[in-house]
């Protein structure tokens, strides 16, 4: 009876569930519009010259918001059993489940709940913890799970190509350094200010409050333009073709299952569905 009850709320709370309940998605809108109030609560609390009622008016919202989070990190607790193989005891199973990533999201979402009272440094650090609840919207939005996905899968190509990244910012700042240092001493005062540079032109932003006199800086600087354009498309095109192969993969799996569920039907009687001799 208790592992039934368990089952039951598992599949109305986990997205990812098999066979999901049918009332998941009032579970799902609940939590998603909740993240989208907290958003608001947050832009308003910005506005200087807001009503004092107003304010603890959304403090309370706050408050709310933030008990509803902490009832759901609970049941998820409740429910982690569901998740993993039946080896594994209620108790190993719930210590696994905390660690993981949406875990740890719905746990620092909840933090905010024993800090109510709070003043000074730590209300600015609980802002930002507010507005990491944003992503608690991942675990409901199947395109960011995808998302997510590729990113995990391509993370060896993502780690290779943000490295040369990293080497080719360092070399920039450094050429840049050396070059237009004794120029405009008071612009690029070291390594670590030039980086600032490297990181716009390279980018091919180019804020422009900072940028090469010398000509022969004009040059360094041209060149990196060109070499960040091509540099910074490839985590894009690996993540683009990380896409184009989770969709590849899919329509193989859903192509398989379509004709082994056709095969299996052959050794059946489409109008009793007795099993054929």
């Amino acid at each position: 009876m208790n592992n039934t009850f368990r089952n039951n709320l598992y599949k109305l709370l986990d997205p990812t569930a098999l066979r999901r309940h049918r009332s998941s998605f009032v579970v799902e809108f609940i939590i998603l519009g909740l993240v989208l109030v907290n958003c608001i609560i947050i832009s308003i609390e910005t506005i200087p010259d807001i009503a004092d009622d107003i304010r603890q008016e959304l403090r309370y919202a706050e408050l709310f918001i933030t008990a509803v989070f902490a009832i759901e990190y609970v049941l998820r607790l409740y429910v982690a059993p569901e998740r993993y193989s039946k080896e594994l005891t209620n108790t190993e199973a719930r210590v696994k489940y905390i660690f993981t990533t949406g875990a740890i999201i719905d746990f620092i979402s909840i933090t905010p709940l024993f800090f109510f009272s709070a003043h000074g440094g730590v209300v600015r650090i609980l802002k930002i913890v507010r507005i990491l609840r944003i992503l608690k919207a991942v675990r409901y939005m199947r395109s960011l799970r995808e998302f997510g996905d590729v990113l995990k899968g391509k993370r060896e190509e993502l780690l290779i190509s943000f490295t040369f990244i990293l080497f080719l910012l360092f070399i920039v700042s450094s050429v840049i350094y050396v070059v237009e240092h004794k120029a405009q001493p008071e612009v690029f005062k070291s390594i670590p200010h030039a980086m600032w540079y490297g990181v716009s032109t390279l980018t091919t932003v180019g804020y422009g409050d900072m940028y090469p006199i010398t000509p022969l800086g004009k040059i360094l600087g041209g060149l990196s333009a060109i070499l960040g354009i091509g540099l910074f498309s490839l985590p894009a095109g690996i993540i683009a073709g990380g896409f184009a192969e989770n969709i590849t993969q899919k329509r193989v799996k859903a192509e398989h299952t379509r004709t082994r569920k056709q095969a299996e039907s052959f050794h059946y009687c489409p109008h009793c569905g007795k099993k054929l001799n």
